[in-house]
């Protein structure tokens, strides 16, 4: 049997049933997942593998929706449109590809000129940010497909409005663009700390992190740095020998954070006072995701993706 055939039978599998203080989980891939993303509803669940393919799942229930064939390589982003009727899928090998989750179709199929390594679609569903692991991003203008404009960015998240985009970048800057013009508004010096970025819905929270620190930090709009949320071991931009931040999510309102740090430990942040409210165990933690209202944490742990009931 091929590797495709494995992965897709082993996603049909039942998933585990949820026990109170336990994950519910979801056998999938044959390879470690990479890129997860919940539905803004909080209906669905999305995994991307190594294997290069995409799966979807129903929550709670944890039914097999929908299985998208691979790319063109490993999916490095995900991202529900606002309907949660799209799924965009990044990939390192220069894809983007915009599925109709109902039926499996291509809408959209995009070439980026870098690995893709973060997408986020517009309030109205109309554009699409694309961000590259070479700082090479661009908005997309889903109608036709045409690039509106370059941003410079490793990440990428639109306002609540729909009318600023923040952009992280290796440079070690944070990129307030105003979405119609594609102008920066406001530059954000971060280095020695170069950030991969998101903030809140209202755009009064930019919260940034990497793979090579432990701690994750907070900035106002204007630039001001508003505290940190310390890593395990050593903190600070120079956290070295410390475990670091493998993976980063927030709600919508920011209220609530999580971090999968290489400690093998998933930390559930209260933002405003900047404590732990809960640990959860996560062997190989490579990427998180929150449902916008906190209710449930996704956590990739190699080629499984485990659920967490967080709040009723």
């Amino acid at each position: 049997m091929s590797p495709t055939l494995v992965a897709l039978a082993l996603a049909a599998l039942t998933p585990d049933p949820l026990i109170a203080g336990k994950p519910f989980v979801l056998r999938g891939g044959t390879e470690t997942v990479t890129a997860l993303a919940v539905s803004p509803d909080g209906k669905a669940v999305a995994a991307g593998s190594r294997d290069k393919t995409v799966r979807v799942w129903s929550l709670p229930e944890g039914a097999l929706l929908r299985s998208v064939p691979g790319g063109e390589g490993q999916i490095n982003a995900l991202a529900f449109s606002p309907d949660g009727a799209r799924l965009a899928i990044g990939d390192s090998g220069f894809q983007v590809r915009v599925v109709d989750v109902a039926s499996g179709e291509v809408t959209t199929s995009l070439a980026h000129p870098s690995p893709v390594s973060g997408l986020d679609f517009s309030p109205d569903g109309t554009l699409l940010a694309v961000a590259g692991q070479t700082d090479s991003g661009a908005v997309y203008a889903l109608a036709d497909g045409k690039r509106r404009y370059e941003v410079r960015g490793r990440t990428v998240t639109f306002s609540g409005d729909g009318r600023q985009l923040l952009a992280g970048n290796g440079a070690g800057s944070l990129l307030v663009i105003d979405v119609k013009s594609g102008k920066a508004k406001k530059t954000i010096a971060t280095a020695p700390h170069l950030p991969w970025a998101t903030w809140t819905r209202d755009g009064k929270l930019i919260v940034s992190w990497n793979g090579t620190e432990a701690d994750v930090h907070l900035w106002t709009p204007a630039g001001k740095a508003a505290g940190v949320l310390p890593g395990p071991g050593k903190t600070g931009f120079g956290g070295a020998g410390a475990p670091v931040v493998r993976g980063f999510a927030m709600t919508a309102d920011g209220a609530t954070a999580v971090t999968g740090c290489g400690d093998g430990l998933v930390r559930v942040w209260d933002v405003k006072a900047k404590t732990v409210r809960k640990t959860l165990p996560s062997e190989t933690v490579s990427s998180v995701a929150l449902s916008s209202d906190g209710a449930w944490l996704v956590v990739s742990d190699g080629a499984l993706v485990k659920l967490w009931r967080l709040a009723e």
